[in-house]
């Protein structure tokens, strides 16, 4: 039974019994996981309009999350800020409110009101005391934000030594292994987190990451095919789906993952970079270097960037344009892909469009690691940046 089919089902039963809290509870969650926000709303305004004084806590909760489910950021936000400061509340429900504020922000690019929201938290970490098992994922999120993905990662290997790893912690160290190229400590963790939770979020992204590094494209596409269903909002699932597909060179379903990727996460120069790609190979010069042109304000140091831009300017005749482009991408990355196709095109200026596509398909395949060891260049900081 699927969020839909459950929820008609509570509905129903709410119908004759709409004074049952725990089942209109029950039917809040089931709609917002049914994206049904609407139905939602109407169920948490009826109950409080029948009683305003209601207590603080599941109401003011489910406030936060139906407003998840309508996309209204700011009020979600406001609202858990607020019950992170509410005295009436229990320290762990108020932690739950600080860390669930905090993993918004993050989403918001608020990286630095994220980390004044977990201060208090941070303080413990500091100290070197045990944080609970929702504030670890809350603060190594912080530290992967914020850049600091060694120290992030360091942090919860010790943890897991000790056995105190929380499981929502060890997805969100998964991602940060694989950000660092570290796919073997990655795998461990994503499957630890899955085994206890199987929805983690940064576990599922992760163990979709991995599929695109095997040697199995159709497992990959499908895996992350899956992940975006369930991560809608989610811009690093469309990057990831944009690669698979791009793996699988479903040219015009790459192109839609990946400008989805853009509309959610626009800072993100790897997604533009791979949407860039897309239109290259689907033969629309113009809008490719348009695209490689923006990624380039976003990140001057990509060498895949310079790479691509090159093969624009050898396709359009621009050879000394290519050359100077190719330097500077074989400079910052000497096995980038892009480089390599570039280079290639620079010799072999009479491949046609059929040839380029498959050398784009051989070359795409020479970066799948089936080892493990480290993740290819191109997919990891394509993935990451």
């Amino acid at each position: 039974m699927d969020a839909k089919q459950r929820l008609q089902r509570l509905l129903a039963y709410l119908d004759h019994d709409p004074a049952n809290d725990r089942l209109r509870e029950d039917a809040i969650v089931t709609a917002c996981d049914a994206e049904e926000a609407a139905v939602a709303r109407r169920l948490l305004d009826e109950r409080l309009a029948s009683n305003p004084a209601s207590l603080l806590k599941p109401w003011a909760f489910l406030g936060a999350r139906v407003a998840l489910a309508e996309r209204d950021w700011e009020s979600a936000l406001r609202q858990w800020l607020r019950l992170a400061e509410e005295a009436e509340l229990p320290l762990p429900d108020r932690q739950h409110a600080r860390a669930s504020a905090a993993h918004l922000q993050l989403r918001l690019g608020q990286v630095e009101a994220a980390t004044a929201t977990l201060a208090p938290e941070l303080a413990q970490v500091q100290a070197g005391e045990p944080l609970p098992d929702l504030l670890q994922a809350a603060w190594l999120r912080v530290e992967h934000h914020a850049g600091r993905l060694s120290e992030g990662l360091d942090w919860a290997l010790a943890r897991e030594a000790q056995g105190q790893l929380a499981a929502e912690a060890a997805g969100v160290a998964s991602m940060i292994a694989m950000d660092l190229g570290d796919l073997p400590t990655c795998d461990r963790l994503s499957r630890a987190a899955l085994a206890q939770h199987e929805a983690q979020g940064e576990a599922l992204l992760a163990s979709a990451a991995l599929s695109l590094f095997s040697q199995e494209p159709e497992q990959a596409l499908a895996l992350n095919e899956r992940v975006a269903a369930v991560r809608p909002d989610s811009g690093r699932a469309w990057t990831q789906l944009g690669a698979a597909r791009l793996l699988a060179m479903d040219l015009q379903g790459a192109r839609v993952g990946y400008a989805r990727a853009t509309d959610l996460l626009p800072g993100h120069a790897g997604s533009w970079h791979g949407l860039a790609w897309t239109q290259l190979l689907l033969g629309d010069l113009v809008e490719a270097e348009r695209l490689l042109d923006h990624a380039l304000e976003l990140d001057r140091n990509f060498a895949e960037t310079h790479g691509a831009l090159a093969v624009v300017y050898a396709k359009t005749g621009r050879r000394q344009m290519a050359q100077e482009s190719l330097r500077r991408a074989q400079g910052l990355d000497e096995s980038s892909f892009s480089a390599q196709y570039a280079q290639a095109l620079l010799q072999h200026p009479e491949l046609s469009g059929e040839d380029l596509i498959t050398l784009a398909t051989r070359l795409l395949d020479s970066q799948r690691m089936p080892d493990g060891r480290r993740a290819s260049t191109l997919l990891r900081a394509a993935l990451r940046r």
